[in-house]
């Protein structure tokens, strides 16, 4: 018994700072990545450039957030100062022209030995879009366009969700009719 708790408390103080360091390094990680990462939305949205697939099926949209997470790092162990290059040029010139001047500090993450929790954070990140765009999204413009037709004086208060819901499946380039709708009399 004795042996086996000197066994284990010597295993702890050896694993826990190596954990302490691992979880230390990917939370800084994790952090500047979803901050680059929306940077790079944000240049899209606003410059009318195609914005990167963000899906989480595949690994399309994994892909940028993996590449979110390499570009915070620093590329060799000696050179701290020198951020990893992507194969995506648009984060690339993003992180160098917009993100790396607000950043606290010129040295860059370490990455190494991560490559399993950058997997991992990149993946979550990509379900988190996914959700937004898909759940989160048609909601909140749903409830901004019932706002907005509101103020169409000869649009009926029963037709407006239906008026909503059928710009919201235009946009998504489907067809939409409401059973509801086409039964009442209008």
């Amino acid at each position: 018994m004795k042996l086996s708790s000197f066994v284990n408390r010597d295993l702890h103080d050896y694993i826990m700072p190596t954990i302490e360091d691992h979880v230390s390094r990917m939370n800084k990680i994790a952090f500047e990545a979803s901050l680059l990462a929306n940077l790079v939305i944000l240049f899209c949205l606003n410059r009318d450039h195609p914005i990167p697939c963000l899906s989480s099926t595949g690994s399309r949209g994994q892909t940028f957030f993996r590449r979110c997470h390499a570009a915070v790092c620093f590329k060799k162990a000696d050179e701290p100062l020198v951020p990893k290059q992507t194969k995506d040029d648009l984060i690339n010139v993003i992180r160098d022209t917009y993100y790396a001047p607000t950043r606290n500090g010129p040295r860059w993450n370490d990455g190494s030995h991560l490559g399993a929790l950058i997997n991992n954070s990149a993946r979550r990140m990509a379900v988190n879009a996914t959700t937004h765009l898909s759940v989160n999204l048609p909601k909140k413009f749903l409830a901004w366009a019932r706002y907005e037709l509101r103020m169409l004086p000869f649009l009926k208060a029963q037709h407006r969700q239906y008026a909503a819901l059928k710009v919201l499946y235009l946009i998504n380039g489907n067809d939409y009719e409401d059973p509801r709708f086409l039964s009442q009399e209008g």
